[in-house]
């Protein structure tokens, strides 16, 4: 029989797989009925939920072979009628088409779908489809489940596992994205340290693609998932269709993984704050609370904008000497979740008695619970008023090409001034446009600001959020008289830190005060 998983930590992937036949000794081969040898396989493989991976060589007419990684699926026990079944190859190969329009380094390809006979000796196959194969590109590198095994994050290793959790949610987001995918999103629907490769020059890349789904595939029969690292929603329904949220649940119970180098229901909420502050965490509790928001148990709860999210939270748990000569950058802060609300709102909390993350199982057997008492109402937009407020437009507003944006501010500090940014929340990528404010070379004035918006014709129907940015008076002289308010919005935001925001609609209307003349908009 097939031995049974190395890696005895992490709970596998459950969906009811049957196991393979024994097999007889020597050089093992697979491949579609017509070339049933196409894939020499490499030592013994590694067993997962669903099926064992190999390395393995492909060489067909080439002089030397290629190195692929070959999973065999393994067919669902209960399963009648043929396998894979052709609507099971036609998700695959969609699947692998969207892989290859995204090329997102942080995701492996998918390069060959198939059916064919279980491992065998050369020239011994009997040309039936017994199981599934997919072939990918073999990525070399340890997992995050062996590589951080009861490894918990220090001061030395603080960066680095940030930037594990910055690759993931990029992959995630990737994934997600309607944008990127050409109107075909997708969710991974079983991301687990297990999953998840580190490579040296590409960081985290995930694996284990075969569970992928379109957002808006119905019924699963299958419904695998890995309970360690599964929503609630999912766990009480594993069949059922499942939302982006679920997967950005498996963010952050990935990410606890990574800090504590342990499944997520064994951690302590204060255990995990003090390991952040041994690190030397910029603000730990502050980061914690922010990293539990995506284990909400209700999935309407949980950040939607997991770039946003992951910036912040990186923002929030970098190292304090980093944080001394690096300006956070207002990305990092917050964008249309406002996350950097998130910090103040936490703080502002009373202090929870130290909870077990796994203690919210319950009913439901759910993992992590939640870390704030929703039933409260407060919201994070409330403590803006204390730094910052935009008072026109509001959230939800219809904004036409041109508009004007007002608000107000506490007194800034010296050296200080106020700009406002626009980032379209409906592209993949983290442009912000620059708007300066009126009188910001006069920052005692900006108590009461005002500033031009122009929202171009591309951003119709598309939602924007305006940032209102503390920053350097420097800065935004050097950058907005060289180039005359329109552009470099990203790299000064960079430079500060955002105060507030809302999150508007551009629709197609003509302002009569077009072209929006500001302070920005002539030399």
């Amino acid at each position: 029989m097939v031995p049974e998983p190395e890696n005895t930590d992490e709970q596998v992937t459950i969906g009811g797989p049957r196991l393979a036949p024994e097999v007889g000794e020597g050089t093992l081969y697979v491949g579609p009925p017509e070339d049933p040898d196409r894939y020499e396989l490499l030592g013994g493989g590694t067993r997962g939920g669903e099926g064992r991976t190999w390395r393995a060589n492909y060489q067909g007419g080439l002089k030397r072979p290629l190195v692929e990684a070959v999973k065999m699926l393994f067919p669902p026990a209960g399963r009648s009628g043929e396998w894979p079944s052709p609507s099971d190859l036609r998700r695959w190969h969609d699947n692998a088409a969207l892989l290859r329009h995204l090329a997102q380094p942080h995701v492996v390809q998918l390069h060959d779908i198939f059916g064919g006979d279980f491992p065998h000796t050369k020239g011994s196959s009997s040309n039936v489809q017994s199981v599934a194969y997919l072939t990918m590109e073999w990525v070399e590198g340890p997992t995050l489940a062996e590589h951080l095994h009861d490894q918990p994050v220090t001061s030395a290793s603080l960066a680095e596992r940030l930037q594990y959790v910055h690759d993931i949610a990029t992959a995630v987001a990737s994934l997600h994205s309607s944008t990127r995918s050409s109107g075909n999103p997708v969710l991974h629907r079983d991301l687990t340290p297990a999953n998840c490769i580190v490579h040296a020059d590409r960081g985290i890349v995930l694996i284990d693609i075969s569970t992928m789904r379109l957002v808006d595939d119905g019924f699963d029969p299958l419904g695998r998932h890995t309970p360690a690292y599964t929503a609630p929603e999912v766990l009480r329904a594993p069949h059922a269709p499942r939302l982006p949220s679920s997967d950005l649940y498996a963010v952050g119970a990935v990410t606890v993984f990574i800090l504590t180098g342990r499944p997520p229901e064994t951690i302590l909420e204060s255990e995990l704050t003090e390991l952040l502050e041994e690190a030397g965490s910029r603000e730990p509790r502050a980061a914690v609370r922010h990293l539990l928001r995506l284990l909400d148990p209700e999935p309407d709860l949980r950040p939607s904008d997991i770039l946003t999210w992951s910036r912040t939270l990186r923002s929030l748990a970098s190292s304090r000497s980093r944080q001394r000569s690096v300006l956070v950058p207002a990305a990092a802060v917050v964008a249309a979740g406002l996350a950097i609300t998130t910090a103040a709102y936490a703080m502002n909390q009373d202090q929870d008695p130290p909870k077990n993350l796994g203690a919210a199982k319950a009913a439901t057997n759910t993992t992590l619970g939640p870390v704030r008492d929703a039933s409260k109402g407060i919201s994070p937009h409330d403590f803006f008023s204390t730094s910052g407020r935009i008072i026109t437009p509001v959230t939800k507003q219809k904004v036409r090409d041109c508009e004007y944006a007002t608000g107000t501010a506490a007194p800034l500090p010296p050296g200080q001034t106020l700009i406002v940014t626009q980032h379209n929340r409906n592209e993949s990528d983290d442009m912000r446009y620059l708007q300066v404010t009126y009188d910001y070379k006069k920052p005692e004035k900006l108590t009461t600001w005002r500033t031009a918006n122009y929202f171009n014709d591309q951003a119709v129907g598309q939602d924007l959020v305006l940032e209102l940015i503390e920053l350097p008076l420097t800065s935004a002289l050097e950058s907005a008289d060289a180039n005359h308010g329109y552009d470099l919005g990203s790299a000064l935001a960079g430079q500060g830190k955002v105060i507030a925001a809302v999150t508007v609609t551009h629709v197609k209307e003509h302002n009569p005060r077009y072209p929006c003349p500001g302070p920005g908009s002539a030399p």
